[in-house]
C-alpha cells in the first residue's frame, strides 16, 4: 500500500469511528437529556477535542482523575451550588467536559449547567465546568465535593 492510499484508508477509518462516537453520543439518554435541558450545543469532534488539550494544558489533573489544584491561584470548596453565583458571572459561556473520554464537550451558559445540573453530573462521575476564556474552573466530584478555580 502506498502512502497516499494509507493515508486515506487512515481518514477513512478516523471518519468512521467519529461516526461511531457520534452514534453512542444520540442513543445516551441522560447526555441526550442533559443537551435538551440545558440548552447546550454539542462541540464538533475535532473542535471538542481541541478544546479538552487546551484546558489539560492549562489545568492540571492527578493520575486518579482530579483537578491538581495545586496550580491554581485561588480555588473555593462550595457548599451550596447557589454560592457560584457570588463568585462567578452565569452568563458566560461554559464548557462541559465529563470523565468519560468518548463524550463530547458541551457548550453553554453557566446559569443554564446550575439550573439543569442533575442532568450534567448525571451523564457521568465526575464533572468538569471551564469558562470559555480558560480562566475559571469548577469540578463537580463524584463524592459530592464543588471546588471552583480561578487561574487569574
Amino acid at each position: 500500500m502506498n502512502e497516499e492510499m494509507k493515508k486515506k484508508y487512515n481518514e477513512l477509518k478516523k471518519k468512521n469511528e467519529i461516526n461511531i462516537i457520534r452514534k453512542e453520543w444520540e442513543s445516551n439518554t441522560l447526555l441526550q437529556e442533559c443537551i435538551e435541558n440545558t440548552g447546550g450545543k454539542i462541540l464538533d469532534y475535532d473542535e471538542g477535542q481541541k478544546i479538552v488539550i487546551n484546558i489539560q494544558e492549562k489545568f492540571l489533573f492527578t493520575v486518579n482523575g482530579r483537578m491538581d489544584w495545586s496550580n491554581v491561584n485561588t480555588k473555593k470548596s462550595i457548599k451550596k451550588l447557589s454560592d457560584i453565583n457570588d463568585l462567578v458571572d452565569t452568563s458566560v459561556l461554559f464548557y462541559v467536559m465529563w470523565d468519560e473520554e468518548k463524550l463530547p464537550c458541551l457548550e453553554c451558559q453557566l446559569k443554564d449547567i446550575i439550573t439543569f445540573i442533575d442532568d450534567v453530573t448525571s451523564v457521568s462521575f465526575d464533572t468538569w465546568l471551564v469558562s470559555s476564556d480558560y480562566n475559571i474552573i469548577i469540578e463537580f466530584y463524584h463524592e459530592g465535593e464543588i471546588t471552583v478555580g480561578f487561574l487569574s
